[in-house]
């Protein structure tokens, strides 16, 4: 059976626009994962967002307690 031009055309196009696709989505996230390191080893600490409150089991609300709260040794 021959498959029409127009489909194998198409599943060419397909195919070469996902290797693009995919090629550029890893370099996106490579680039992301890159700077979330270097944020996290330069010497203001980087880009860090606090925690808002959460429900316990119970669903009484709490708010995170700070590093050095938990963690004396670390203050």
């Amino acid at each position: 059976m021959n498959t029409p031009s127009d489909s194998a055309k198409l599943r060419e196009l397909q195919v070469n626009v996902t290797k693009v696709v995919a090629q550029a989505s890893g370099q996106a996230i490579s680039g992301a994962i890159d700077s979330a390191i270097s944020d996290g080893f330069n010497d203001n600490g980087g880009n860090f967002a606090t925690p808002g409150p959460y429900l316990d089991d119970h669903g009484r609300r709490h708010h995170h307690r700070s590093s050095a709260a938990l963690w004396p040794a670390w203050g």
